[in-house]
């Protein structure tokens, strides 16, 4: 038997090696693109009260879009893999009332994937994309969590130690010898000017309006300068061309925004957040980062200080301490050093609005 299994093993294989042989094309990934997705599942997707908090709300916010995708679909509406809890880190609630609160009102998309099939992961990445929120499966629990970008974190959103007290990290008590890097995002990430086209037109398939701010001046998507008073950003556009010796646009073409004021608030978070570089912060410790995950926000004691001073740009000539920054736990890693669980950080600052 055992003769036979191998002389029949060695016929497939030859089999398969001979350069006539006509393999069958993978199998392609359900299409979850444009109409056929809103068709197949749900109808107009009018909510129940799980994805919006709100019953017989249409489910058009980019968090409360994800949820539906990740529940109705990704995990057969096991819903007990995602994070919902009212004031709780990671929470898809938390997020919908974060992106709303951008524009005053509810942060409608239009979701459409129209090109090519795609998976419930590239359709989220498609609107992270065009809106300043991210998801992510949390290696601390296993659930998928949800976190819009804010200047201004709530608590919830903080590292706790265990008696649940924001916690900032020591110098002297919490990072390994050795370990520690300040440094600087690159200077090729700069973005001093940001231009949001919207409002897509069928007929041509060409964006109508353009939300935009630069050094040359300012656009609120409908024919209005916006930013052009003292200190605005178009102020802060022409600073950073001056200091950094980099003059960097970028156009990001949102297919799903419509709305003048969704686009005027995702062009906001990008150049706030670009304009300059970012502090980074990178170190080793031990178990009390096992509860810290991706996202979270925290903040350093000043005794780091005995190590760096505090990098001058952006602040000028204030006088600003470690303390005085917030940081958003940008990469976490860890690695084996002689049988003891070693933890990786990156904290990326958390730039504040001129």
């Amino acid at each position: 038997m055992a003769d036979i299994i191998r002389e029949r093993t060695k016929r497939i294989i030859q089999h398969n090696q001979r350069s006539d042989v006509r393999r069958a094309p993978p199998k392609r990934p359900n299409d979850f693109s444009g109409s056929r997705y809103y068709a197949s599942f749900n109808e107009s997707i009018l909510d129940d009260n799980t994805y919006t908090g709100t019953a017989g709300e249409d489910v058009v916010f980019p968090p409360a879009i994800a949820h539906y995708l990740l529940v109705e679909i990704g995990f057969g509406s096991v819903t007990s893999y995602i994070t919902t809890g009212a004031s709780t880190f990671g929470s898809f609630a938390n997020a919908n009332t974060d992106i709303n609160g951008l524009v005053g009102g509810d942060w409608e998309i239009i979701a459409r994937y129209t090109t090519e099939p795609t998976t419930i992961r590239e359709a989220i990445r498609g609107m992270e994309a065009q809106a300043p929120f991210t998801t992510w499966r949390s290696t601390l629990d296993n659930k998928m969590k949800c976190e819009v970008y804010k200047e201004t974190p709530d608590s919830h959103d903080r590292f706790t130690d265990f008696t649940g007290a924001a916690y900032s990290w020591s110098y002297k008590e919490d990072m390994i010898e050795g370990s520690v890097r300040v440094t600087m995002s690159p200077l090729e990430e700069i973005i001093n000017e940001v231009h949001v086209k919207h409002a897509l037109y069928a007929p041509s398939g060409e964006y109508t309006r353009d939300a935009w701010v630069g050094p040359s001046g300012s656009d609120n998507g409908s024919g209005t300068a916006d930013e052009n008073g003292a200190g605005d950003r178009k102020d802060q556009a022409s600073e950073s061309v001056t200091q950094f010796g980099i003059k960097r646009a970028i156009t990001v073409s949102a297919d799903q925004i419509y709305l003048p004021a969704v686009a005027v608030a995702l062009r906001n978070k990008m150049f706030d957040r670009f304009h300059r570089p970012r502090i980074l912060v990178t170190f080793d410790t031990w178990g009390r980062a096992t509860t810290m995950d991706l996202n979270m926000v925290t903040s350093l004691a000043n005794d780091l200080t005995d190590f760096c001073q505090v990098p001058k740009y952006p602040y000028g000539g204030a006088a600003v301490e470690w303390n005085d920054i917030e940081f958003y736990v940008r990469l976490k890693s860890l690695f084996n050093d002689n049988g003891r669980i070693r933890h990786r950080v990156t904290l990326e600052e958390i730039p504040q609005v001129l």
